[in-house]
């Protein structure tokens, strides 16, 4: 088979007013796939309608296989690497065939991220030459690296999208999202956009589920209601070296995630299950409340957005504690909370194809505003 001139390719997509673009993401609670199919059109904001948000849970085994890979050697992530590619091409190409859905003209892919250290080091696995291949269209990967070059923290990356998708002309916002780690976009009506990570999102309360129930994880929060808040506990864990410093800052489960869970484990042991995931709700909306006083916010408007969305405990806490900001989940303003994290990497690898810078200096710390992602072609 003959194959287009890799240049060509590029060339034909930068010339046409609109793109198909599809984003993957992998859950924040390592469960599965995120996918949204996306129309992009702008040469240089990006503005996106959305045609399909879906959902492919991951296989046992893979699930499996990525926890191990955590903390695995070697052989073990580059195995991941390699099988997750695979598995997310079949499973992206079979998702959009199900729901009778045409080929996208580029995919933007962030893969299942393995270590994060602020402005060091980064790895996100998930080989995209599978799904190149298997779309015959060009993948975009690798998002962080090129603003880590360029002096950045390398994340959060997502501030630009929620600059594109938020932002208002009178009204100060906040986006947070909910994921592994938190982290929040401070998007004022005029002047620089400031962004972060919080500190520690669902992965702590997930972590602490799968100790004590073995498989899945408390979606609505229901057992976290049912326990009492150990304010003591929350008032030793938010005097955190991270959580204080001031920003830019970036994170990971590397921090918050088993090795956190296991450095308290003899606070967590004296608090009952119930009590243990209530305060680790607390926990998690206190160290987002620092870090928009960090910032130097007191009000305006919460927008919440990542499976932390349907947490009610939790987004009840944060109706609490950050008061008097209002709290609302991103569908109040036309975005899928689930899909929003496939929704801006599908964004963003438009924004690389055309050649949109699309960090935000002052956000990541980086000395310029540069293209994000690598380009892998068919």
């Amino acid at each position: 088979m003959i194959r287009p001139d890799p240049g060509s390719l590029l060339q034909s997509l930068v010339a046409k007013p609109t793109l198909r673009s599809l984003g993957l993401m992998t859950g924040t609670s390592m469960d599965g796939l995120d996918l949204a199919l996306v129309t992009v059109s702008g040469d240089r904001n990006v503005h996106g309608e959305t045609e399909w948000v879906g959902f492919v849970p991951f296989p046992p085994d893979l699930r499996q296989e990525i926890r191990q890979g955590l903390n695995g050697p070697t052989s073990a992530v580059a195995d991941l690497n390699y099988s997750l590619g695979r598995w997310m091409a079949e499973a992206a190409k079979v998702a959009l065939k199900n729901a009778r859905l045409p080929v996208p003209d580029c995919v933007g892919c962030h893969g299942q991220t393995l270590f994060h250290r602020s402005a060091g080091a980064t790895l996100q696995v998930g080989e995209p030459a599978f799904l190149a291949r298997a779309f015959q269209a060009p993948v975009v990967s690798n998002f962080r690296a090129m603003d880590i070059a360029a002096g950045g923290t390398g994340a959060p990356l997502i501030p630009r999208v929620d600059e594109w998708l938020f932002r208002h002309p009178t009204e100060l916002r906040v986006a947070l999202n909910l994921g592994g780690v938190a982290n929040v976009a401070i998007l004022p009506p005029e002047g620089p956009i400031t962004g972060f990570d919080t500190g520690p999102g669902m992965a702590l309360l997930d972590e602490v589920w799968r100790l004590e129930r073995g498989e899945g994880f408390d979606m609505d929060g229901a057992v976290a209601a049912t326990g009492t808040v150990h304010t003591e506990w929350v008032a030793r864990w938010i005097d955190d070296e991270y959580i204080q410093a001031p920003p830019p800052k970036s994170t990971g489960r590397d921090r918050y995630g088993q090795a956190w869970i296991a450095a308290h484990q003899a606070e967590l042991s004296s608090l009952s299950f119930a009590d243990r995931l209530a305060t680790l709700c607390r926990f998690t909306a206190a160290a987002i409340e620092v870090g928009l006083k960090q910032a130097g916010n007191t009000s305006g408007t919460v927008i919440v957005s990542g499976s932390g969305v349907h947490h009610h405990r939790l987004f009840q806490e944060l109706t609490h504690v950050l008061a008097p900001y209002s709290v609302r989940s991103s569908a109040d303003f036309g975005v899928d909370p689930d899909g929003k994290e496939a929704l801006g990497f599908a964004l963003l690898a438009v924004a690389a194809i055309r050649g949109i810078p699309a960090n935000i200096p002052t956000v990541t710390g980086a000395r310029e505003a540069v293209r994000l992602g690598t380009i892998t072609l068919p």
